[in-house]
């Protein structure tokens, strides 16, 4: 069994770059838990939305 999870943040133009790295920085929980496979951080491209 597989369990997905999507959350969106929406973020101030001018601090996309720094939003990322402190997302992608942070020690969480979930990625200490057995059977994570992966964790991924998506970004809009031009006016499409991921």
């Amino acid at each position: 069994m597989s369990d997905i999870v999507d959350q969106r943040i929406d973020v101030s133009p001018g601090v996309e770059a720094a939003s990322e790295a402190r997302f992608r920085g942070r020690a969480g929980e979930s990625d200490r838990q057995p059977g994570l496979k992966a964790r991924r951080v998506l970004r809009p491209q031009g006016n499409r939305v991921p």
